[in-house]
């Protein structure tokens, strides 16, 4: 996901240093699986705009590796701008 506001990044002036993200997996039981991923992403407010901010925020939801995960893997994803 941070690589993919990365690279949206590359159309502006901007960048996102200093931007950290913490996942967590939680595993379920019964099966035995991973149920959930959370994502939290926080990216240094570089006085961006809310139309800059929304779309960072719609690049990382766009993650093609997010969207090869199984369906039944509840994905959580926060994104701050701090």
């Amino acid at each position: 996901m941070i690589s993919i506001v990365g690279i949206k990044l590359l159309e502006t002036n901007k960048n996102i240093n200093g931007a950290t993200v913490e996942v967590t997996k939680v595993m379920y039981s019964e099966p035995r699986r991973i149920g959930e991923i959370r994502v939290h992403i926080k990216i240094p407010d570089d006085n961006f705009t809310e139309k800059e901010k929304q779309i960072l925020i719609n690049a990382a939801h766009a993650c093609p590796v997010a969207k090869s995960l199984h369906t039944d893997i509840k994905q959580e994803i926060k994104i701050e701008f701090v």
